[in-house]
């Protein structure tokens, strides 16, 4: 009954239908676990495990203490960007959201308009103060199924002046990358 009620508010918030197979949440330890979370098309999540604190929740702040999201499966066309846009959370419903750190494997992104996708992507976000500092690996970068890096990106960088997790896509990034790529073999030379 409980994963019915989050599943229909997450569909009402995101305005698609959102799945879960197995929904499990501790109010006494604040662990939670999450198996098959699907949210439309576009997003499929294989598994989710934490720890919330939970004393923070009675003043409307998910405070996550640590999280593991595996197999994350996300397809973005451009029908679903625009689709999406997103105004700055506001009112007295709104939630706060905080993270000490999250922890992402197995993640890919596809872009079927662009016939690109980012595959093998694994790394960690912290939050500290009011910055989010990241760090990633992406295995594979491919267009029309033909692989276009040789080896490993890595990637860190932080967002500035986030007290709030939900207000992340308005602050600034910055960001280094690392490529092993050859170059020639890119340009077909």
């Amino acid at each position: 009954m409980f994963q019915e009620k989050i599943e229909n508010a997450l569909s009402k918030l995101l305005g698609q239908p959102v799945r879960i197979e197995r929904f499990k949440l501790s109010p006494f330890s604040g662990s939670l676990e999450i198996t098959g979370l699907r949210i439309g098309e576009m997003l499929q999540i294989r598994h989710v495990s934490g720890s919330l604190s939970m004393s923070r929740a009675l003043a409307k702040e998910i405070a996550i203490k640590s999280m593991t999201i595996e197999g994350v499966n996300l397809r973005l066309t451009s029908a679903d960007m625009n689709r999406w846009k997103v105004s700055p959370p506001s009112g007295k419903e709104h939630w706060s959201v905080t993270a000490e750190s999250i922890k992402l494997s197995d993640l890919s992104v596809h872009l079927p308009d662009r016939e690109l996708s980012f595959e093998n992507i694994s790394g960690e976000l912290r939050q500290a103060e009011e910055d989010v500092h990241f760090e990633f690996d992406l295995g594979a970068i491919r267009r029309k199924d033909q692989q276009i890096n040789q080896g490993p990106v890595h990637g860190t960088g932080s967002f500035s002046d986030v007290p709030d997790l939900t207000e992340i896509i308005y602050s600034r990034l910055q960001m280094g990358l690392q490529l092993d790529v050859d170059i020639w073999k890119i340009l077909g030379l």
